[in-house]
C-alpha cells in the first residue's frame, strides 16, 4: 500500500469504498475458511 493523498473531490468516498472492498474480502477469506475447516 502507498501513503499517497488522493486530493480534490471524491478522494474520501474512493478510499472509504476500498476500505470497505478490502473489509468484505478479508471477512470472505475468513468465512471460507472457517467453512472448510468446520465442514
Amino acid at each position: 500500500m502507498g501513503d499517497r493523498k488522493t486530493t480534490g473531490e471524491g478522494g474520501g468516498a474512493g478510499e472509504t469504498l476500498l476500505v470497505g472492498g478490502l473489509l468484505l474480502a478479508f471477512a470472505a477469506l475468513v468465512g471460507a475458511l472457517l467453512y472448510i475447516a468446520l465442514g
